[in-house]
């Protein structure tokens, strides 16, 4: 069954002055889309389009417009049902607003070797709904369909394949008492996790991914007015035995001052069960960072889940998603996932972002700035200049981020 509904959203956009009288008009030059007789002359016929609507469609013609962009509301229809969700600005003559919209801008040579470009839309919407919003604020997660086009997307895979064959690292995973509970001696054997951090690092189609359009619209709607971002990482999980990851929360790894810290999931492979889908304990961020467990009984340090016969995975609510879409949690959401048991990679890649206000005390990525994907970087009376080097005592650094991920 569909739904028609009327929203009101933020849009960041500059002010628009009154719209003009007048249907813009084609000039004598453009393009012809029918046939013309063999009878019209030859010097008449670069006239046959001028004074022509220059389009069906009610897209207003604007006497004056600012430059100065700011959040300015804006009237927007929404039709919905299970197969569609299509939303329409109406202040913008009911254009159609992408659920995701490319980045780039590539020009294209016609027959006449003149060239055009084929330009995303200026306007980009914000993501978010209200009802979305409460959804992460109360549950602690949020699944966004569609986020990246199938293009866009299939860039994103041949790039992650060329790193997992060219950069990335083949382990045995996470160390730690939980492997035993949630695998079998002979599957714990074999277990394999290929990751590595930095992806935006090694292959622009990762850099673009960072600063997606429709993505951090959408962050901004849950961090605030300014956001960075803090990490990149390739989650892959390889067939049969494809590394399970114990109950546990993002903040051990990488601690922060609050919870103004967002963790992306972008999706490359469809998820379910039999692959490992990212599952979340709703509403568990609520309860703030908790303890984990950090040592093996022998005193041994290991990577920090939170205690197997306190917290499972069959308590959870799984999110099965589909390739080109993301998953939105909170650095306090308890997650975790299944083995994959299928006879292919399960590819995910874990981009964090935060308020560059929201101090972080060790950890990945710990002291190192990253670059503002949405606003201004605030500053203090008497800071200095960012540097993406590493700290002086990087020794230091090096102990506190092992004694945090082990």
């Amino acid at each position: 069954m569909s739904e028609l509904r009327l929203e009101q959203v933020a849009i960041n956009a500059a002010p628009l002055g009154p719209g003009h009288v007048l249907v813009p008009l084609a000039s004598s030059s453009a393009n012809q889309d029918y046939e013309i007789d063999d009878s019209v002359p030859q010097a008449e016929r670069r006239f046959v389009n001028y004074g022509h609507p220059a389009t069906h469609l009610p897209y207003t013609v604007l006497g004056d417009y600012g430059r100065d962009c700011a959040p300015l509301p804006f009237n927007m229809a929404v039709l919905e049902n299970e197969h569609l969700c299509a939303r329409f600005v109406l202040d913008f003559g009911g254009r159609l607003r992408p659920r995701a919209d490319s980045a780039r801008c590539r020009p294209v040579r016609t027959r006449t070797c003149r060239q055009r470009f084929r330009l995303r839309p200026v306007i980009i919407a914000a993501m978010l709904t209200q009802p979305q919003i409460d959804f992460y604020h109360d549950n602690g997660y949020l699944h966004l369909p569609e986020i990246f086009t199938p293009d866009e997307t299939r860039d994103l895979q041949n790039d992650m394949d060329w790193m997992v064959e060219q950069w990335a690292t083949v382990s045995s995973g996470w160390t730690g008492p939980w492997r035993q509970a949630l695998m079998d001696e002979q599957t714990e054997e074999k277990s394999k996790l290929i990751h590595m951090h930095k992806l935006h690092y090694y292959c622009a189609s990762w850099m673009r991914a960072t600063v997606h359009p429709p993505l951090v619209e959408t962050l901004a709607q849950l961090l605030g007015d300014c956001v960075e971002l803090h990490d990149t990482t390739m989650h892959v999980k390889p067939p049969q035995t494809g590394h399970p990851f114990p109950m546990h929360q993002d903040h051990p790894f990488y601690p922060h001052a609050d919870d103004r810290y967002v963790d992306v999931l972008v999706h490359l492979d469809d998820t379910c069960h039999e692959n490992g889908e990212i599952r979340f304990l709703a509403g568990s961020h609520k309860a703030g960072p908790l303890p984990h467990v950090t040592k093996f009984d022998d005193g041994t340090e290991c990577t920090p889940p939170l205690p197997t016969d306190q917290y499972k995975l069959a308590d959870t609510v799984a999110v099965p998603a589909k390739a080109g879409d993301c998953v939105l949690f909170n650095i306090n959401t308890i997650h975790g996932s299944h083995i994959n048991q299928t006879d292919v990679p399960r590819r995910i890649v874990r981009i964090g972002y935060r308020h560059p206000d929201n101090e972080q005390f060790a950890g990945d990525s710990f002291a190192r700035p990253d670059v503002i994907v949405h606003g201004r970087r605030r500053r203090v009376e008497g800071q200095p200049q960012y540097s993406p080097a590493a700290p002086a005592d990087d020794l230091e650094y090096r102990r506190q981020k092992d004694a945090v991920t082990g």
